[in-house]
């Protein structure tokens, strides 16, 4: 779809691409969801490549911004045990495989080594059992970060509220494979950090006066 249209000397100061939204299984359609604050304007933006939907307010109006981020937990538990299960039970194998080959050698007259042992390749089972586990609780994890965000932009003046964004994908929804929510941790939490301070430069003139000494140094 086409990109956002700048206004006559507007220039865009912060833009935060929050979230993504995947919906279909076969034939998947993404909506980037973003935040973009610029001198002039505060908007916030849905946009896929059917479909972009827009809401925007005068970044005069923002006079104040309820913002909330909070990271996905998940621990990282389950995959340590599961890998000090592999280890033990390797350890185990390689151990039982020793001894046995030993009593093998001191028994046969013949004196022939056998590589690995009947009974120790068994350990192998549990072993390789808690290495998928191991593999799979990383991915697990790896998939799963993620967080949730929410913010308010409104007016003091009436207690109005002018814009709200959010996103979670905290929550495992059940029955709805075909849509994925994912919120970009680094941006969300930046976002939430930075962007008072953000309007509020713009809104005291501050944004403006570093601009005009950048152009004139360059």
């Amino acid at each position: 779809m086409e990109q956002l249209r700048l206004a006559n000397n507007e220039k865009i100061v912060k833009n935060y691409d929050y979230s993504t939204v995947t919906k279909g299984i076969f034939k998947k359609e993404v909506t980037q969801n973003s935040l973009t604050v610029t001198n002039r304007r505060v908007v916030l933006q849905s946009v896929s490549n059917h479909v972009a939907a827009r809401k925007e307010i005068p970044v005069s109006s923002a006079e104040y911004v309820d913002a909330t981020f909070a990271k996905n937990g998940r621990s990282l538990l389950k995959t340590i045990l599961c890998g000090l299960l592999t280890v033990a039970f390797l350890v185990v194998f390689f151990i039982l495989n020793s001894k046995l080959n030993q009593a093998s050698d001191t028994v046969n007259s013949y004196g022939a080594d056998t590589d690995f042992s009947g009974i120790a390749l068994i350990m192998l089972i549990p072993a390789a059992i808690a290495l998928v586990a191991t593999v799979i609780n990383v991915l697990i994890y790896i998939f799963s970060l993620g967080g949730a965000v929410l913010i308010t932009i409104g007016g003091r003046r009436n207690e109005v509220e002018l814009l709200t964004l959010g996103a979670s994908n905290m929550v495992d929804s059940k029955g709805s494979d075909s849509i994925k929510i994912k919120v970009d941790r680094n941006v969300s939490e930046t976002m939430v950090n930075e962007l008072g301070a953000v309007i509020m430069n713009i809104n005291d003139g501050s944004y403006e006066t570093e601009t005009a000494k950048e152009d004139a140094e360059a």
